[in-house]
């Protein structure tokens, strides 16, 4: 599964955007063990276009929801993989895992 964006609505009325970029992409590793050499998921491999699926996402994104209003769910395991592309992201925006959390 691509990296997904969710748009919902605040009491304010305006838009957000929640990007779920947890997961651990083992379907795709074989891919991004050779794009990569590493064990990265697929969200924060430059698969197309010399960018992560993730910075594809946000610069999709960028147009319709203003960048502050934008949260982005990840696992801390993955910390090495986006610390540098949501840098410039306040912290209060990124929400952090402590582990992958499986859908049942």
């Amino acid at each position: 599964m691509v990296t997904k964006c969710e748009v919902t609505a605040t009491k304010g009325g305006h838009p957000w955007a929640v990007i779920l970029a947890g997961g651990e992409g083992r379907r795709l590793l074989p891919l991004t063990r050779l794009i990569s050499g590493d064990d990265r998921p697929k969200q924060f491999c430059p698969i197309f276009g010399g960018k992560s699926l993730l910075a594809h996402t946000r610069a999709r994104l960028a147009d319709a929801i203003a960048g502050d209003d934008t949260m982005f769910v990840v696992t801390k395991a993955h910390e090495s993989f986006y610390a540098d592309e949501l840098a410039d992201v306040r912290a209060p925006r990124i929400i952090v895992q402590p582990s992958l959390v499986r859908p049942k």
